[in-house]
């Protein structure tokens, strides 16, 4: 009786070896196939964002044998981006996630900032930190009739729509959002900032202020957007990044290129107002 036992988890133990074996394998069968093309081509309206996703990118693919160049096309417009992607022309780009693009592309399954991009503070015309030190919620915003502004087609469009907060939506370049906001003469108060995005784009714009009391919060991340034909791609792209988070690759690089966001930004003593989801 015990040697069947015995037997009996011996081939159990074997057999589930193999079980978790066999994704290894196929990534590493996949990676095979990916390192014949060696290149993965990238896009950024940001040097900053492009310097932690590509190496983001690049690091955690070479930890699982996938050692590819990745290669800068060049400062595309988001709506550029979209098509270059659906033409093959770029192999992925980094959205926050909706339900729109998760019909027109595959999404990477994996979250890319750990949602400090999706906890917003504000960029402000200089002098102007009056006008948000009596709001304390909500609703003390909506009434503030403070209004914000976003570039076309943007996910926080969405989201300030459903929470029923003034925004204007501006074409073009996104870097002339920052000139028009310091002229404060377009009919808009603030532009709303991921809290790893504002801190080094504040030292590009002395002319603008980091507003100090606030921090809004909703329920989202980044995340690599792949062709929907390319789910090669996104299977070892997820086993990429799940490495890269166990392996406390992530953790690094988040710390590397934003450093100790909460201490910069006060996060603990600002006042914290949610926002619902589109």
């Amino acid at each position: 009786m015990y040697k069947c036992r015995f037997i009996f988890i011996v081939i159990f133990f074997i057999n589930s070896l193999q079980a978790l074996a066999a994704p290894q394998q196929q990534i590493s069968s996949d990676c095979s196939s990916l390192l014949n093309k060696s290149v993965l081509n990238v896009s950024s309206r940001s040097n900053e964002a492009l310097g932690y996703y590509s190496e983001l990118l690049k690091r955690s693919l070479k930890n699982i044998g996938c050692d590819l160049t990745i290669n800068y096309i060049g400062k595309l417009s988001y709506q550029r981006q979209n098509k270059y992607l659906k033409n093959n022309k770029l192999s992925l780009m980094w959205r926050l996630k909706s339900d729109v693009r998760d019909m027109k592309y595959l999404r990477v399954d994996e979250g890319l900032t750990n949602k400090l991009i999706t906890h917003r503070v504000l960029f402000i015309p200089q002098a102007t930190q009056y006008k948000y030190s009596e709001i304390n919620n909500k609703s003390d915003f909506i009434k503030s009739n403070l209004v914000g502004v976003f570039g076309e087609g943007w996910f926080d469009v969405d989201v300030w729509r459903v929470n029923h907060l003034p925004y204007i939506e501006l074409s073009g370049d996104r870097e002339k959002i920052y000139s028009m906001l310091e002229s404060k003469k377009r009919g808009f108060d603030y532009f709303s900032r991921g809290i790893n995005e504002i801190i080094s784009e504040s030292k590009r714009y002395p002319n603008l202020a980091i507003e100090k009391e606030l921090l809004f919060v909703y329920q989202n991340d980044m995340y690599f957007y792949v062709n929907k034909e390319n789910d090669q791609l996104k299977a070892i792209l997820e086993y990429a990044l799940l490495q890269a988070k166990e392996s406390g690759l992530f953790e690094a690089l988040l710390f590397k290129y934003w450093g100790d966001i909460q201490t910069q930004l006060s996060l603990p003593s600002r006042k914290v107002i949610k926002l619902d989801m589109p």
